[in-house]
């Protein structure tokens, strides 16, 4: 594995714009496998997660109206702090 850690984070903050299921697999597999520490999956699925949430609230900022923008905001902040939360104090930190 030429990246190994770095790769995989890499790979899931970009993969997570469009999608986080593959990823969120990917980095569960490498974990499964021995090949990288707990750790990093962990905060591989995290950060594909977070990118995910923050495209696709931006996509649905951009095509909705204001009235959509006003309640998709509050969503999007509340779903990342819990994500970091769930980060911060994970025993894979």
């Amino acid at each position: 594995v030429q990246f190994a850690d770095a790769g995989l984070l890499v790979a899931a903050g970009v993969s997570g714009t469009v999608g986080a299921h593959a990823m969120a697999l990917a980095a569960a597999r490498f974990a499964r496998g021995g090949e990288i520490s707990p750790v990093v999956p962990v905060r591989a699925i995290c950060l594909v997660i977070a990118s995910n949430t923050i495209s696709k609230g931006v996509m649905a900022s951009v095509l909705g109206g204001a009235g959509l923008r006003r309640a998709l905001l509050p969503v999007v902040i509340l779903t990342l702090a819990a994500g970091g939360g769930m980060l911060y104090w994970s025993p894979f930190r």
